[in-house]
């Protein structure tokens, strides 16, 4: 399978949001002369490190995990959750533009960060309400490139392609613009850490910045868009488009005990950091299938998967702990073979893991027959208060047994 990313990294490079193309097909060759493939081993974020497989990790403690977390346990082992779901009237796109987070018990927060839609949605439980937001656009509290959606308390942010930050505070069941952020380089996750954001991010390909270089895979901005420090190692590359690629593709959870976990979709790699920022542990995936991502010359850059893994999902959870989806799609014949409505099957692993402990625990496995060729794919998201689903263009919050 082949993704063509040229187009995807052009925007990213104005302040775009990615598209999810994974069902363009293609056989290609070895990489020729004038092709990079990567990953690169050597290149890897702390390749010197050795890293911990996650089953040789140290186990965490599943005593205090949310009941959100539970649930999916449950269902992982035969229970189906879905028994017990409720739709939240709202149509979604597929599951790789849908951001969602819990408020808190009764409210539930939905981003679509498909750039011509670009609106965020608030779900009110208690009467079964939906608003909107905020919705596409470049004034004061509109969305445009909208890449990630982070909250604290009662406030809501949302991390977007142009250098914005759009904050919104939530009171009951609505939630009001406060305020727009500027940013010094282009955010695509963000969390709240203290009294600052931690992102992760890129330098616009075009446009003015204050900035020269971002240095390290994790920023920390202050509460006016500034940037503070960078730590941690990303991907080593001089090529933009790789880059690029490799910023736009990871996600970042900051935990409640100040640490950070960090991934990149197509590494079978966790990187640990502590509240002080060192490395704390390296923590590899089981079984992972890599696929290979190309850079022609400049001229364009694909992303080769015939049978592959993913990590797809990534979010803090109480006490200092992450949870962590890995997706494999197997087929049973060669792509080029492969036509609408094959079968194929997408296996869910679940995982919950731990910065400062360096613990990992497999939560359950999950193995979920599909159409080829059609976006059906599922991402299960616990939090500290709701069980959420996002698939078949819908969420689905899981009632409490």
């Amino acid at each position: 399978m082949v993704v063509v990313l040229a187009a995807l990294v052009l925007l990213a490079g104005c302040g775009g949001n990615h598209t999810d193309a994974e069902n363009i097909q293609d056989r290609s060759p070895r990489a020729s002369s004038g092709e990079q493939v990567h990953p690169m081993p050597e290149r890897l974020p702390h390749a010197e490190v050795s890293p911990v497989s996650v089953s040789d990790a140290a186990p965490c403690n599943l005593t205090s995990v949310p009941a959100s977390v539970e649930r999916l346990q449950a269902h992982v082992e035969g229970n189906d959750a879905m028994a017990d779901a409720r739709r939240i009237p709202i149509d979604v796109p597929g599951g790789s533009d849908v951001e969602v987070a819990s408020l808190n018990e009764n409210l539930v927060l939905l981003l679509i960060t498909l750039p011509r839609i670009s609106e965020l949605w608030s779900y009110h439980i208690p009467t079964e309400r939906a608003e909107r937001v905020a919705t596409r656009g470049q004034g004061p509290g509109e969305l445009m490139f909208p890449t990630d959606l982070a909250v604290r308390g009662s406030e809501v942010y949302v991390s977007m392609g142009t250098m914005r930050i759009a904050t919104f505070t939530c009171e009951g069941a609505s939630c009001t613009h406060r305020e727009d952020i500027r940013t010094q380089f282009q955010p695509t996750q963000i969390e709240v850490s203290g009294d600052r954001f931690a992102t992760t991010g890129q330098l616009p390909l075009r446009g003015e910045t204050e900035i020269d270089a971002l240095d390290g895979a994790i920023h920390y901005v202050n509460p006016t868009g500034t940037l503070v420090e960078s730590f941690g190692e990303p991907y080593q590359t001089d090529v933009w488009m790789v880059s690029a690629h490799f910023a736009r593709y990871k996600q970042l959870a900051s935990l409640t005990d100040g640490s950070h976990v960090v991934h990149y979709h197509t590494f079978p790699r966790v990187y640990a950091y502590g509240a002080d920022q060192p490395l704390r542990q390296v923590i590899e995936i089981d079984d992972f299938l890599q696929p290979t991502f190309v850079y022609e010359d400049g001229r364009r850059s694909v992303l080769r998967e015939d049978n592959y893994s993913r990590i797809k999902q990534l979010n803090a959870l109480t006490e200092g702990t992450a949870f962590l989806t890995v997706a494999t799609v197997r087929m049973d014949r060669p792509s080029e073979a492969m036509e609408t409505g094959n079968e194929i099957r997408y296996l869910y692993d679940y995982y919950l893991m731990g910065a400062t402990s360096g613990c990992a625990s497999h939560l359950g496995h999950e193995d979920v027959a599909a159409e080829y060729g059609v976006n059906d794919r599922i991402r299960w998201v616990p939090t500290e208060h709701h069980l959420l689903r996002i698939g078949e263009g819908s969420v689905h919050l899981i009632d409490r047994d």
